[in-house]
């Protein structure tokens, strides 16, 4: 009897510590970690500044936000940009426009999210499925969203509206 109570706290602590572990790379795997950032120099480093506009400061309300997740043996960045500026929203579709074309898009199936249309971007600059880059306009906010996907393991994305959910739900 005595054996089995000296075996049962050590596999208690094993399991409670196991099991706490495993919560943890669930959690992050699911959320990541949210920050705020100020400028594009701040994400420079993660490659995205090409597929962000370079003129941001130009706008009214434009705000940053970067999700890092960890997962077991990898980590994937997203980086969220908002541009909410009424009075330019036009000009800033006629630049979108400009910028791409039909043929740097995937597919030319645009779909929705939350009053957003979004499409995935494939100008010669993104390594997809490693790097990728979304553009959603809202014309109910009169917002533009950039949305940019990094992770340096992934092989392939399968449906891009269920990949924005995953990956951006919490920042758009």
């Amino acid at each position: 009897m005595r054996k089995s109570k000296k075996l049962f706290i050590p596999v208690l602590v094993i399991v409670l510590l196991a099991v706490s572990v495993y919560g943890f790379f669930v959690y992050w795997d699911n959320h990541g970690m949210i920050t705020k950032v100020d400028s594009i120099e701040e994400v420079a480093e993660y490659g995205a500044t090409d597929f962000f506009p370079t003129d941001y400061q130009d706008y009214n309300n434009v705000h940053f936000v970067k999700n890092n997740r960890f997962h077991l043996i990898s980590e994937s960045e997203s980086i969220t940009m908002k541009i909410t500026d009424p009075e330019k929203f036009e000009s800033l579709k006629a630049d979108i426009a400009r910028k791409y074309g039909e043929n740097d898009f995937f597919g030319n199936e645009p779909f929705e999210y939350k009053s957003k249309v979004f499409r995935a971007v494939t100008d010669g600059q993104l390594g997809y499925p490693k790097q990728i880059g979304f553009i959603g306009i809202s014309e109910s906010e009169k917002t533009i969203y950039y949305l940019w996907f990094y992770d340096f393991d992934l092989d392939s994305i399968g449906d891009m509206e269920d990949f924005v959910i995953k990956n951006f739900n919490q920042t758009i």
